[in-house]
């Protein structure tokens, strides 16, 4: 690389799918965890997490093109 670091790059993303189930748990025990230190109910705070993973699937699933 630094013999060609003016050079263009190109990135490719591979998405990994047998870590998704894995990664929902600890997305949303910490998010359930964030919401209660902001003093909700743990039901107001599940309910928080599901609306929140909605809208960051939104702007997670934009692209640069």
């Amino acid at each position: 690389m630094k013999n060609t670091m003016d050079e263009g790059r190109l990135q490719i993303e591979v998405p990994s799918t047998h870590f998704l189930e894995e990664w929902l748990k600890i997305f949303t025990k910490i998010h359930v965890k964030h919401f209660r230190k902001e003093g909700f109910s743990k039901k107001a705070a599940e309910t928080l997490t599901r609306e929140f993973h909605k809208e960051w699937g939104v702007i997670r699933d934009l692209r640069i093109k």
